[in-house]
């Protein structure tokens, strides 16, 4: 499976977006825990701002765009996915109400990173192509939402880290 190298194949908020540059005139577009704005620690970004969103589809619009014109130019096809995915951590999305809403009406982390991966690849729909928008499933956000469903045009990889490796699948320990 070919991705975009420019991403380095997961866990893309921070490389996008790196608090150390961005967080201390845009703290509303990182995590709110606790009722205070995260930039530093285990932490994800606030995935319902929408100024973070179209920012997010503007820069990923720009390397799909310079990657696509980089592998022409070489003779070889374009990545297969293009990774929006959180940061390695278990937990530190956002809490706020707008988050949270998301949170609670899915069920989990998961529909909250499917709302904003499915944003950004309607956004993208003009310049993907046959690329997908792929994003992670994995800690918190690997039970999948109730009733957001992917696009077309956006993929799941799920990276199980609460089975037992050990046992079979049909095992109840991994129900």
């Amino acid at each position: 499976v070919q991705f975009a190298p420019w991403l380095w194949k997961c866990h893309a908020f921070r490389k996008i977006l790196p608090p150390e540059k961005h967080f201390k005139d845009h703290p509303e577009w990182y995590a709110e825990v606790d009722g205070v704005r995260k930039g530093e620690g285990r932490v994800q970004l606030c995935l319902t701002n929408p100024d973070l969103r179209a920012l997010w589809a503007a820069k990923l619009r720009e390397r799909i765009l310079k990657t696509r014109e980089q592998r022409r130019a070489k003779g070889a096809s374009e990545p297969l996915y293009y990774a929006v995915d959180q940061n390695d951590c278990f937990d530190g999305f956002c809490k706020c109400a707008d988050c949270q809403a998301v949170v609670d009406r899915e069920g989990s982390n998961a529909g909250l990173m499917l709302a904003f991966a499915n944003d950004i690849a309607a956004r993208l729909e003009d310049v993907l192509g046959e690329s997908k928008i792929q994003m992670m499933a994995l800690h918190s956000s690997e039970k999948p939402p109730k009733f957001l469903k992917a696009r077309d045009n956006v993929g799941v990889r799920l990276c199980d880290t609460t089975s037992n490796v050990l046992k079979p699948w049909t095992d109840p320990e991994n129900a």
